[in-house]
């Protein structure tokens, strides 16, 4: 083995020894790649390489050098079709004349590449990611490199685990366990984020609050398992029927709360008057006729940051005297009838 082989040897051995230092707990995913991505330019003589995440048929590019310039933000294993085969096989792909492959022939290349590396990152069986590698040049890469690629798929699969499991600690930190929507941690959290957003970009940020008026029912409160119904019916109705942006919380108890970024009043009130009919279409639980039955009331109120509050404690306690005023001014606004 020459001095310049042995050089070579020395480099992949490094880029092995910083991806897999990259694990520890402090790093993310994210830099994970960015550090693949750093070790494949320096050690391959490659023109594009990039990271991506695999999630069903969605692909989110973590790190890339060259791909996004060439082929744009792809956004599905769809749109690229030696990603779909990759993805859908779960074989790698490596050629140093791509127009002499036979199975890159059938899949479309759009540029002139002719070396390439395409390796799949699997957890648990499943394709969860790809490092991706080309080159205009005939015979730029050796099977050492096509080795290395698949050392780091091995690691990067790592990082995903310890991803996937810090996704689930955080969903249980952050989603309350009876609606699935997020909870009052969260929502404390985004609208410090929120406001210091519309503050900067002088945007507009809606607040919507949801209430829930519970009434007794033959002098007894609904029981439990019919409250969780009632609440877990809300919930999914609030989400389908909002933009995919409105983020919708479990505020307390009885509380619903929906942040809408770059929503200004009017839009805001016109989504609640839009949720009023939905929710009186749908009652959500088995009507009854007595009256005497009524099992809730539902209120809904806005308040708008910059003109209703100037903080995101004054925008909440501006909702809650708009319900107060509500409920026992007004009268409730969306009554649902339910046996108990």
């Amino acid at each position: 083995m020459d001095a310049k082989v042995k050089e070579e040897e020395r480099q992949k051995l490094k880029a092995i020894v910083r991806v897999l230092h990259s694990n520890c707990e402090d790093l993310e995913l994210e830099i994970t790649a960015r550090i693949c991505v750093r070790e494949l330019i320096n050690i391959a003589d490659c023109n594009v390489c990039a990271t991506m995440l695999v999630d069903g048929s969605r692909i989110e590019i973590l790190a890339e050098r060259g791909f996004t310039e060439r082929y744009g933000k792809i956004v599905g294993k769809a749109d690229m079709q030696l990603i779909e085969y990759v993805v859908d096989t779960g074989q790698a792909i490596f050629t140093t004349d791509a127009r002499s492959s036979p199975v890159l022939s059938n899949l479309g290349l759009q540029y002139m590449v002719s070396s390439l590396i395409c390796t799949p990152v699997i957890l648990n069986g499943d394709v969860k990611g790809i490092i991706y590698v080309d080159s205009v040049e005939k015979n730029a890469f050796e099977e050492g490199d096509m080795e290395l690629t698949k050392l780091l798929a091995n690691e990067i699969s790592v990082a995903f685990e310890r991803s996937l499991q810090q996704s689930q600690i955080q969903d249980a930190l952050t989603k309350d366990t009876v609606t699935g929507c997020f909870n009052r941690r969260k929502f404390d959290q985004d609208i410090i984020t929120e406001i210091a957003n519309a503050k900067e970009c002088g945007r507009h940020l809606s607040l919507v609050m949801v209430d829930i008026e519970w009434f007794t029912v033959h002098n007894r409160h609904p029981k439990q398992h019919t409250r969780d119904k009632l609440l877990q019916e809300l919930a999914h109705l609030l989400i389908n029927n909002l933009r995919p942006y409105d983020i919708v919380y479990r505020y307390d108890r009885n509380r619903f709360a929906v942040l809408m970024v770059d929503t200004n009043k009017s839009g805001a009130s016109s989504a609640c008057m839009r949720l009023e009919k939905i929710i009186g279409q749908e009652q959500l639980i088995e009507k009854k006729v007595d009256q005497l039955d009524r099992l809730a009331a539902i209120n809904l109120a806005v308040a708008l940051f910059h003109l209703d509050a100037n903080s995101g404690e004054e925008l909440v306690q501006t909702a809650e005297a708009v319900l107060y005023k509500a409920k026992h001014l007004a009268g409730s606004q969306v009554c649902v009838f339910g046996m108990p």
